[in-house]
């Protein structure tokens, strides 16, 4: 391409904060462009042109009276350079994580377009008048002039800035001021880097031979350093194309954060998310903006040459303006269950579309909004209502839907004062063909105000005519709820039944069992039997649970079928309550015995215990349940009540601790199952647990002593 001579154009970086901008000229854009573009916001007084000489950036607002969104024109023709800053109130704060999203039209001129542009942020002596060169440099990168230096040529860039390129031009003929692409991304391409970096420009020697003298002069030419870069992609074919950008703010004491930008991730005539969209993260040096502050202008250049384009931005969302939330929840009423992605109801079951809509902050309230719901046709609406945060309501009517598209006005403004709306909507599945399935798909579904869009996902669904296998537990219920004996199996019954056709016993019908959250087998681990005295359409079933897959307290069973024809059933939903266990001490030897031991005038310690030693402690009370066990020890006497000269005492590995003289502390313990028996004695080493220590007076006898066992509940440790 040539070089273009005059001003640079920046276009204002889409989605990190919102408004309308504030431009000293408009355009018109062709209307068949107009027609196609997506939805975005209106702008509002956050963004500038840069005044230099030739700046093409102007906007075309969009008509009063209208749903279209204000669209950025960057370039039209040949040799034009534009550029558009966000206004100090609206500078990007690089302390703050935020979101952006917007949509970029590069023409249809294909391999002729040119330039492209480059979404900016910088923090320029120029401020709001910054602006870098034509051509390849897109408005923000240097001046190739032939200079061995790379810095000369990181000096003519914006300074103090880092750029995000689209690039509809290769630029690789090995020559200065047309070589930005040599070695680069293939193809038209996003890229980015530091345009007043020296690092960012690549110096390329050779020899050349000019007139009259023909006399060796070594000039140079520049490639860039892509990093993080898209290539071959295929900007400029009249469609337009989305980008989401979500930044990252340096985190504890960093200084580096990151820029995550994905594009081509909506289709622009459906609204919904694509899959797989290419996705790239920058991690962007803060330092290099040299900001007081860290708060940094942001916006778009563009740049064309002998070929051009006509580019343009849509704004969708800006966060720091409005930032809210939109979210779906879809429910089958008749079967109690949320409906997901590829869900399966039934025609006639009655259906709920829940819209939440919280408004979380932002310098603007959320203004104008307006819900705009393409409807499936086999959805038949029956009643709605919007429900605000202060308990204003507004009731959505038949006459508010035409041609199964919902457009509906709020009264109110979302702001820091009304953070919550709340749109509800009910009607029935209808499917009239018996024995077919319809696949319920709801796209461009999203929530529109004059400063911020928010797109819903719906999930796809599908309707079944009237043969659908049913699941009813007994008592035709959907959910139950069964206390359960301890140690003792829970027992579920139900039966499965065709709204049309006729029930066979087939061992191939898939079960699906959801036990406290974890999928369960048959046979390997519940037991599932069929009544094969069942006919007609409809087939009873036996579901046994074993006790041990029970916890104490409630146990939350969930189960499905699904047949021969894929047809899938309902969820059904059991209860089941395990009472909490005791705390027992369940076993103590009545009689125990230490070893022997031969009296010898000399002090003896540590006298083992025989192997009749049983103390056995039983907690049924469920896991985390603690208890502490406590022992006292009479004083040993014979026959004739005459005490012995010895020490019954406990060794917990460290130290004796004496049973005679206090009540001792053997064992804290905290359940590890809901059934917990410890065997205390048996745990004891020889040398520790209850022993005696005989002194150097002990007289030669029979002896006994009786040991008081204590067992106490202790609170749980947190």
């Amino acid at each position: 391409m040539k070089p273009l001579l005059g001003g640079l154009l920046l276009v204002g970086l889409s989605g990190l904060f919102l408004g309308t901008m504030g431009l000293s000229a408009s355009a018109e854009v062709n209307q068949a462009i107009r027609d196609s573009a997506p939805h975005g916001i209106r702008l509002h007084n956050i963004f500038e042109t840069a005044n230099f000489d030739g700046n093409s950036a102007q906007v075309s607002p969009a008509p009063a009276d209208s749903d279209q969104a204000d669209i950025v024109n960057i370039t039209q023709k040949q040799y034009q350079l534009g550029a558009i800053w966000s206004k100090p109130n609206f500078k990007f704060d690089l302390k703050k994580d935020a979101k952006a999203s917007m949509w970029l039209y590069f023409g249809d001129r294909g391999i002729n377009a040119g330039d492209g542009m480059a979404l900016v942020l910088h923090n320029s002596k120029d401020g709001i008048n910054a602006r870098g060169n034509d051509g390849e440099a897109l408005g923000v990168w240097g001046k190739d002039t032939d200079n061995s230096n790379p810095q000369s040529v990181a000096d003519s860039a914006i300074d103090k800035s880092w750029a995000l390129e689209f690039d509809t031009h290769g630029n690789i003929e090995q020559k200065f001021n047309d070589a930005y692409d040599f070695r680069g991304p293939t193809g038209m391409h996003i890229a980015e880097n530091y345009p007043g970096d020296s690092a960012s420009y690549v110096p390329h020697g050779y020899t050349d031979f000019p007139l009259p003298w023909f006399i060796p002069t070594t000039r140079y030419y520049y490639s860039l350093t892509h990093k993080q870069s898209i290539q071959n992609l295929y900007l400029a074919n009249g469609q337009w194309h989305h980008l989401s950008l979500q930044w990252e703010a340096p985190k504890n004491g960093s200084r580096e954060g990151s820029m995550t930008y994905t594009f081509d991730d909506k289709d622009p005539k459906t609204g919904r998310i694509k899959t797989n969209a290419p996705q790239r993260t920058a991690k962007i040096d803060c330092d290099k903006f040299h900001s007081a502050d860290d708060k940094v202008y942001w916006g778009f250049t563009g740049a064309t040459g002998d070929s051009y384009e006509q580019a343009y931005v849509i704004f969708e969302g800006v966060p720091d303006v409005v930032d809210a939330r939109a979210t779906l929840n879809l429910k089958n009423l008749t079967t109690k269950q949320d409906i997901k992605d590829g869900a399966q109801v039934t025609t006639g079951d009655k259906l709920q579309y829940e819209y939440d809509l919280k408004y979380l902050s932002g310098q603007q309230a959320w203004s104008k909004i307006q819900a705009d719901l393409p409807l499936d046709a086999h959805f038949k609406f029956e009643s709605g209502v919007l429900t605000y945060a202060d308990g204003h309501t507004q009731e959505v009517t038949a006459a508010d839907i035409q041609s199964n598209h919902l457009k509906f006005k709020f009264s109110d403004d979302l702001s820091i004062n009304n953070t919550r709306a709340t749109l509800t909507l009910t009607g029935v599945a209808e499917n009239a063909q018996p024995d077919t399935v319809v696949t319920v798909q709801q796209v461009n579904q999203a929530f529109r105000g004059l400063n911020q869009i928010i797109s819903v996902d719906a999930p796809d669904f599908h309707i079944s005519g009237q043969r659908l296998v049913h699941l009813l537990l007994t008592g035709d219920q959907i959910s139950s709820h069964q206390d359960i004996e301890r140690r003792h199996n829970a027992l579920i019954t139900g039966r499965l039944f065709y709204r049309l056709g006729k029930w066979e016993n087939k061992a191939a019908d898939q079960i699906t069992i959801k036990l406290n959250n974890q999928l369960l087998t048959i046979p390997d681990q519940l037991k599932w039997s069929w009544d094969d005295s069942a006919t007609g359409n409809s087939g009873k079933f036996n579901l046994v649970v074993p006790w041990h897959y029970l916890h104490n307290g409630d146990n939350q069973l969930s189960l499905s079928v699904t047949d021969q024809t894929a047809q899938r059933s309902n969820e059904v939903h059991v209860t089941m309550t395990v009472p909490r266990g005791a705390l027992t001490l369940s076993k103590v030897a009545t009689q125990s015995a230490f070893q022997p031991v031969a009296v010898n005038g000399q002090p003896q310690h540590h006298i083992g215990r025989q192997a009749d030693w049983q103390v056995v402690v039983d907690d049924e009370r469920g896991t985390g349940s603690r208890w502490q066990l406590q022992a006292h020890a009479t004083q040993p006497v014979d026959s004739h009540q005459r005490p012995l000269n010895v020490d019954v005492v406990f060794n917990n590995g460290l130290q004796d601790q004496s049973l005679i003289r206090d009540n001792v502390i053997v064992m804290d313990h905290e359940a590890t199952t809901d059934d917990d028996e410890q065997h205390i004695a048996a745990q004891w080493a020889p040398k520790q647990g209850v022993l005696l220590n005989v002194s150097s007076g002990a007289v030669p006898g029979d002896y006994q002593t009786t040991i008081h066992w204590t067992l106490n509940d202790v609170p749980t440790t947190e």
